[in-house]
């Protein structure tokens, strides 16, 4: 009886030892959940601000490109863009002043230095073309200019 009961002990002394690591596996379980957890409440609290500040800078490029937008058609209130016309070696500003006062001798519009704010080229396009940009001191004179050229457009 006395072996048996020995054995019951042993047997008891390792169901104890087995619980108590068992207990002590829980407990670093725990630990381990609750770092876990407190780690993904940051991921998520950096993902909301991230997100919010992604709206915000969303909003603003909006009002960027609004005031681009703005700021383009503004400019080119009394411009023009001439395109298909190449790209001489040294151009200078005369020789491109020379090229649109052509144009408006070609559709029968004088076209007087002094009527001539500025004129330049663009940078290239997806084709490699560099259109010329006529920049006149009205957004009338830009119109009849217009006019003009759609009117020798039709005509020949």
């Amino acid at each position: 009886m006395k072996q048996s009961f020995d054995t019951l002990k042993n047997q008891q002394v390792k169901i104890l030892s087995s619980i108590s690591d068992i207990h002590k596996q829980n407990g670093d379980i725990i630990k381990s959940m609750d770092f876990i957890s407190k780690q993904y409440d940051e991921i998520k609290d950096r993902l909301c601000k991230m997100e919010t500040e992604r709206k915000m800078h969303l909003a603003y490029i909006q009002t960027l490109e609004l005031k681009v937008e703005n700021l383009e058609r503004f400019q080119k209130q009394a411009s023009i863009e001439i395109k298909n016309i190449s790209v001489k070696h040294n151009e200078t500003k005369d020789v491109l002043l020379q090229i649109a006062k052509k144009v408006g001798l070609v559709t029968n519009t004088l076209i007087e230095d002094s009527l001539i704010r500025d004129v330049f080229r663009l940078n290239e396009d997806k084709r490699g073309n560099r259109p010329l940009m006529v920049e006149f001191t009205t957004a009338i004179l830009k119109e009849k200019i217009l006019t003009s050229v759609k009117n020798y457009n039709q005509s020949g």
